[in-house]
């Protein structure tokens, strides 16, 4: 299921969603999560591909949906398992960074916590595939400020390592 940036402009959110009648979609990219722990966490011993009985007993960081008009939905969550929720990613890369859960993170959040040491990549038995994302706004009525917004967010690409970049 692809996950759709709902705007307006000033909240951008991740929200895995159904595509929504009367808006607008322009695909984005596809986003890799990867599977971290912090670097002293005690799945970070273990050899990879971790079996998912592996996690089980530790809890998963996830991040609060904050929907205001849309059904509450997760993505990517290790079912069975206790959670830690928190409000934002920002607030998810440091409780894995911390140590106080695992979960999954995209690649392009955690760039500067993998290069200094403060979490490292585990491969699970089974993996996570990329997830497709799209933007996704009203057609009615876009103001002429949100169709330059619009027009130049079209004019990115999203990069697996960087986030959404200019095309180049």
């Amino acid at each position: 299921m692809p996950i759709y940036w709902r705007l307006p402009i000033n909240k951008l959110e991740w929200k895995v969603n159904l595509p929504l009648r009367n808006s607008a979609f322009h695909p984005l990219e596809k986003v890799v999560f990867e599977f971290v722990v912090s670097t002293d966490h005690p799945l970070a011993k273990l050899p990879t591909p971790l079996p998912a009985s592996a996690i089980h007993d530790y809890p998963t960081v996830i991040v609060a949906d904050s929907s205001m008009h849309l059904l509450v939905r997760s993505s990517g969550l290790l079912d069975g398992r206790s959670r830690i929720i928190v409000p934002t990613i920002e607030h998810k890369v440091e409780a894995q960074c911390k140590g106080l859960g695992v979960g999954y993170l995209p690649r392009h959040r955690i760039t500067r916590e993998l290069a200094e040491g403060h979490l490292i990549l585990l491969t699970l038995d089974v993996p996570r595939p990329p997830v497709e994302i799209s933007s996704a706004w009203p057609r009615a009525n876009p103001g002429r400020g949100f169709k330059w917004f619009v027009d130049h967010l079209k004019l990115m690409q999203f990069d697996s390592d960087n986030g959404l970049v200019a095309q180049k």
